[in-house]
């Protein structure tokens, strides 16, 4: 089955397959290499409010 999506999947663009298989009803998600994961810009505000928090939490001190 890796084998045939891996072959479908290759000869569209990215952003077609979504757009297919949202279309088709079939459930699916995104699937983003590390680059792509760290130009986004909500990924990186929650990542930078996961760090603060967990900084805060090792010191001992709250949001305040």
């Amino acid at each position: 089955m890796d084998d045939a999506i891996s072959a479908w999947t290759a000869r569209l663009p990215h952003d077609d397959v979504p757009k297919l298989l949202d279309d088709g009803q079939i459930p699916s998600g995104p699937i983003v290499t590390a680059a792509e994961i760290a130009e986004d810009p909500p990924t990186t505000r929650h990542a930078a409010c996961s760090n603060a928090t967990a900084s805060r939490s090792a010191r001992g001190t709250s949001a305040r």
